[in-house]
């Protein structure tokens, strides 16, 4: 997980089965008396990465959008991910018209293994190329989540290196997040001045972007802070 996440922080127990990803739509649209194509969003994020998981997330999504069985619309499925090349090639090949969404945080490979420990395995070049054979197979937009973490991924020189980065993509959509704090950790969220500055820059090379306040702080339910506190 990334260093900055308490999610992440937990480490890896078990991956979730079918039934448990399917269960959790079931359950709300019970509690909330809708049939399930009445949810209008579904994501597969928040704890664990959803392509090592890969055969049980597939499924899942599968019986979502099956017209027999939860009838979901593909197109209302975010699958989140920090960048796994094969799997997002592999991904593409499946025909499935989501919404994918990579968990970035950093244009340069020295910056992004301080804060991703898989990003050692993974060049960004890498990642990238993956998306480009993504898009040019599905054809949609990608979501790009950049969490802003003070004096380590908010320089405009980042900024800079973020536009040139995603370029060659078709269309993507950054999301800027303010980094949530948790527990001990010594990260920080970047101020409103150089969130506003680095979305300027972003703009200023023609990226689609926004800033995504997290909802949850005040009970530690926000993103990356969904981990247990013991008191």
């Amino acid at each position: 997980g990334c260093a900055f996440c308490a999610t992440g922080a937990l480490g890896f127990g078990r991956n979730l089965s079918q039934a448990e990803i399917v269960g959790q739509i079931m359950a709300i649209a019970n509690a909330e008396k809708i049939a399930p194509k009445e949810i209008r969003n579904v994501v597969l994020m928040g704890m664990g990465e959803a392509l090592l998981n890969y055969d049980n997330a597939i499924s899942s999504i599968r019986l979502m959008i099956n017209p027999d069985a939860l009838d979901m619309s593909a197109r209302r499925i975010t699958l989140s991910t920090v960048g796994l090349p094969k799997q997002i090639k592999k991904l593409a090949k499946e025909g499935l018209p989501l919404v994918l969404a990579l968990s970035l945080h950093a244009p340069d490979d020295l910056t992004r293994k301080e804060i991703i420990p898989t990003a050692n395995a993974h060049p960004v070049f890498e990642i990238i190329e993956s998306l480009y054979d993504w898009q040019r197979l599905i054809n949609r937009r990608i979501t790009i989540e950049y969490v802003m973490l003070a004096g380590i991924n908010d320089a405009e020189w980042q900024a800079e290196a973020l536009a040139k980065l995603l370029s060659k993509l078709k269309t993507v959509h950054i999301n800027l997040i303010p980094f949530n704090s948790w527990g001990k950790s010594e990260f920080k969220s970047s101020d409103k001045y150089a969130i506003r500055k680095f979305k300027k820059v972003l703009e200023q090379n023609r990226m689609q972007v926004s800033v995504r306040f997290s909802r949850g702080q005040d009970a530690g339910a926000a993103c990356g802070q969904l981990a247990l506190t013991k008191s």
